[in-house]
């Protein structure tokens, strides 16, 4: 089983409430699931509206129906939703991200409010945006009370109209009462929850005081920071910006602009810490800190490979610093030795991940980056890691090759894969004396798990053979050397030194040997002196009766018996012999003596009515140790123990043993048999 191939089809969602969307979708079709569907896994996250605003961690749901309901969202947010199935094997495809807004509602209390005196008969009163606007800000409204020695005696509100105008100026304020003020903020939902209440009492004597809000401040690395710090008074104003507890010296980085803001350019994650800006006049002073955190791309990731199989390997890392800020995801990149980087995405939340549909027994080139809002972190270390398997292994010469006197066999059947299914051979031969290699491809292609037949080879003759056997991980070339058998079956060892005329020459040679051969099994029947009576001889047993039976030539009637001589090819014996008989079942024609025969290879052999037939027959008889036979006969490949390993010479790989073949096969001697009838007496 394997992991579903497909993404669930036609994902939908729809916000209910201004913290719920609904999400529908269909299954992916039933021939990519391969197995049965266990559930739904959604991923969703909000994205952040501006680049100063850090994403919140991806949360996960899973379900079996078809639709499903999140709840507990943020208040008009834009969302992205993945959906994946997974089976027992494990997760599948993850679909193409959909997004999906919740609704707008009332806004939150604007973050910060303060109220100054900037002239003893004029207010500022400034603001921050809400922490959760919740929809879009339309308007503010500034609420005004006025109270004199604990009594109210006014109460109005101010609509202001500049979103992005965050202060108002209240001129006209009379000494001895007391002003307080606040803000809301208006979507097209409605007015949200107030600001905190400040107050102020005029007067001649105005303090120094900073209208501008410290806190925490965010930024992104080599990103330029303003930290503003703006002031209002009479008499003249004096600034001072504080890195610590310590001053702040003037620096390539660090500027003071002309309004009294501190600029930071390029900011490095070593700028981070607290800024404090002092204002003060005659009348007093007033301080605000900044908390200025610098997010930076994630730290480099610890990579290890935990398991591989022929088409897998599965990966693990681990990450120590996220850069200040939420990790969005992790980059997988992986190639081939010698291919093109391919790259996986995989979300923040992941530490571990299968690269699946690999080549077997192959090397990989493998990293991991992390990313966050800033940007990619440092690759780790590259891994050379390899799935399981190898090259293919070479055979024994005597397991592959199947000789025969004008082709051989290659069970290919019987390759040794190393580890991964073979893919094809390449198979070439060339004639061993060639002065200049001239390899002959037979096939570039040739399937696996199956015997290959290589024919038109010339008898008794050597050759060189290459193979290339390839499967996913590469080839291994395997180089051997056979001798075809002669035309009768004998395998012959080559002559290293043997040239190519040599080896035409013993063809020939063979070829009139053979032909010697067949007449000589086709001997004629030598003629003895006539006996009295005739003998018929009847096998006793099946395996007595062989090709080449005896022959019987009648001759003139005449009261002497005739000698017979049988000649029998024993396939097992791989020589030809005698057959005399001996104890068998004989019928006497006539009741004359039988003559003795004479022994093979005795001086009575050749008597004076023998033949030039018979003398070859005798030669025969006596093992072939004249003329053309002078050379060593081997019995037939199918009655040798080990044909193979004395004909073929494999490269360098392989060595095996010189065995002369005729040393395993028994010499029977030739021994004198009497019929019943011709018993000597």
């Amino acid at each position: 089983m394997v992991i579903p191939d497909s993404s669930p089809r036609d994902v939908r969602c729809a916000p209910l409430s201004p913290e719920s969307l609904q999400v529908s979708w269909q299954p992916p079709p039933e021939t990519l699931v391969h197995g049965v569907i266990q559930g739904y896994r959604l991923l969703y996250e909000p994205v952040p509206a501006t680049e100063q605003h850090d994403i919140a961690e991806p949360r996960t749901k899973m379900t079996t129906a078809l639709k499903t309901v999140l709840h507990g969202l943020l208040k008009f947010t834009n969302y992205s939703i993945e959906l994946l199935a997974f089976t027992r094997v494990g997760d599948g495809v993850k679909s193409t991200r959909a997004y999906c807004q919740t609704k707008e509602d009332v806004p939150g209390p604007p973050a910060g409010i303060k109220a100054v005196l900037q002239d003893p008969e004029t207010a500022l009163v400034t603001w921050l945006t809400p922490t959760h606007p919740n929809g879009v800000i339309l308007r503010y409204s500034v609420h005004i009370r006025v109270v004199d020695g604990g009594r109210q005696v006014d109460v109005r509100s101010i609509s202001h109209h500049s979103p992005s105008h965050l202060q108002y100026q209240l001129p006209g304020l009379k000494k001895r009462l007391f002003y307080e003020f606040w803000v809301t903020a208006f979507t097209k939902v409605g007015e949200g929850q107030s600001s905190p209440v400040v107050s102020l009492t005029p007067s001649s004597k105005v303090k120094a005081s900073i209208v501008s809000f410290g806190g925490a401040q965010l930024a992104a690395w080599k990103s330029d920071v303003r930290l503003p710090c703006r002031a209002v008074g009479i008499q003249e104003l004096k600034r001072q910006w504080l890195v610590g507890d310590s001053p702040l010296n003037q620096q390539p980085r660090l500027n003071i602009a002309p309004d009294g803001s501190l600029l930071l350019s390029t900011v490095q994650r070593s700028d981070q810490g607290e800024y404090t800006c002092v204002v003060w006049n005659e009348y007093g002073k007033d301080v605000i800190t900044y908390h200025l955190r610098v997010q930076v791309p994630p730290g480099t990731p610890l990579l290890l490979m935990t398991e591989s199989t022929q088409h897998t390997l599965q990966l693990q890392w681990k990450l120590g610093d996220d850069g200040g800020s939420p990790i969005r995801g992790f980059v997988l990149h992986y190639k081939l030795e010698h291919g093109e980087w391919e790259e996986a995405r995989l979300d923040g939340t992941r530490s571990t991940h299968v690269l699946a549909n690999l080549r077997c027994g192959t090397l990989y080139h493998v990293y991991v980056t992390a990313y966050n809002r800033v940007g990619s972190g440092s690759p780790s270390k590259t891994l050379d890691v390899r799935t399981r398997g190898g090259l293919p292994l070479l055979p024994a010469p005597a397991d592959l090759l199947l000789l025969n006197s004008s082709s051989v066999a290659l069970r290919l059947s019987i390759w040794p894969d190393g580890g991964c299914p073979m893919l094809y051979y390449v198979v070439e031969y060339a004639p061993r004396l060639m002065e200049v290699d001239n390899w002959l491809v037979v096939s570039n292609n040739i399937v696996p798990n199956r015997v290959y037949v290589l024919s038109g080879l010339k008898p008794a003759t050597t050759y060189k053979l290459r193979i290339k056997a390839h499967n996913a991980a590469g080839y291994k070339e395997g180089n051997y050397q056979f001798t075809t058998l002669s035309l009768l079956g004998e395998s012959r060892e080559p002559s290293p030194h043997q040239s190519l005329e040599d080896v035409q020459a013993n063809a020939n040679q063979d070829n009139k040997h053979n032909l010697a051969r067949r007449e000589q099994y086709y001997a004629t029947v030598r003629k003895l002196p006539p006996s009295p009576g005739t003998l018929e001889c009847i096998p006793e047993y099946s395996e007595d009766i062989r090709p080449y039976a005896t022959f019987h030539v009648p001759g003139p009637q005449s009261s002497e018996s005739t000698k017979l001589q049988t000649f029998v090819y024993r396939e097992s014996d791989a020589s030809p012999t005698v057959k005399s008989v001996k104890s068998e079942y004989c019928r006497v024609k006539k009741s004359h003596q039988c003559d003795e025969y004479d022994s093979f290879g005795s001086e009575s052999d050749t008597e004076p009515g023998t033949s030039s037939r018979t003398e070859s027959s005798n030669q025969l008889d006596d093992g072939g140790h004249h003329g053309d036979m002078s050379r060593s006969y081997h019995p037939p490949v199918s009655r040798l123990a080990k044909p193979l390993v004395n004909s073929i010479y494999p490269g360098p790989e392989w060595s095996p043993p010189t065995v002369d073949p005729l040393s395993s096969v028994e010499r029977r001697p030739f021994q004198r048999r009497y019929c019943q009838t011709h018993l000597p007496k």
